[in-house]
């Protein structure tokens, strides 16, 4: 069955939560994370119930200061459970995210920036490759790296080690934005590019608001593999290595 995309997004929160906690999920979360009403929230849990993807539940909400009532919760069913995995292991089991891996690690470490700025930029403008949010945050984090380059070898290994050492992915990947964003920023004459980054930040942040902690996990380690190779694209010994 074929779900409209807002309810697609909202099954795949749902999920997402159910799987951290283990617990039945309220609506209120689902709007905050949506950014929706309580009320829009609540339709679309309820017609995803009649569709057989949740199953509602009534208990005491345990994080209410002044628990009372009972309140409604959702629970996936394994139909949406089903349908979630299968869609996950069609996105990383095939070849389309290894091939657009291994093209993204290319970029990074290529001898012209601004052309392959371009083309990131491009691809994220004409959606090609990246209906995805998992897709668009890597292209995104891709364009921050090429970004880095920029910087001193010292600088991109401390911004790899605090990656590295943050414990959620998806806070890493955020500190990682802003990071960026900040090191344009010390230049004044850099200005409308950061104003540019900003843009493509607040796409990154709205897919990582998408996905789920293990593909969060998966963006960090793409990134953590990008800025090695462009670590050792800065060393000395890479630029003093003779060619054969």
């Amino acid at each position: 069955m074929e779900l409209p995309r807002r309810r697609k997004e909202c099954l795949e929160k749902v999920v997402a939560l159910y799987r951290k906690s283990g617990l039945p999920v309220h609506y209120a979360s689902i709007a905050k994370v949506l950014g929706v009403t309580k009320w829009s929230a609540y339709e679309m849990l309820r017609k995803l119930e009649k569709e057989g993807f949740l199953a509602s539940e009534y208990a005491v909400n345990s994080e209410e200061r002044f628990p009372g009532r009972s309140m409604v919760f959702f629970r996936p069913t394994a139909q949406a459970l089903k349908l979630i995995e299968t869609e996950e292991n069609n996105l990383h089991s095939g070849t389309t995210w290894e091939q657009l891996r291994s093209r993204l690690l290319h970029l990074c470490t290529l001898g012209n920036p601004k052309a392959i700025t371009e083309e990131l930029i491009s691809n994220l403008g004409n959606g090609s490759d990246v209906e995805h949010p998992f897709f668009t945050s890597a292209y995104v984090l891709s364009l921050l790296v090429v970004y880095l380059r920029n910087l001193s070898h010292k600088s991109i290994a401390f911004i790899e080690e605090l990656l590295r050492q943050t414990a959620e992915a998806d806070k890493g990947l955020s500190i990682f934005a802003g990071v960026v964003i900040g090191s344009v920023l010390k230049t004044a004459a850099q200005f409308p590019l950061a104003t540019q980054l900003v843009q493509y930040v607040g796409q990154l942040q709205a897919a990582l608001g998408r996905i789920g902690a293990e593909d969060a996990e998966r963006l960090r380690q793409f990134l953590l593999e990008a800025l090695s190779r462009v670590l050792h694209s800065h060393s000395p010994q890479a630029k003093s290595s003779p060619t054969v």
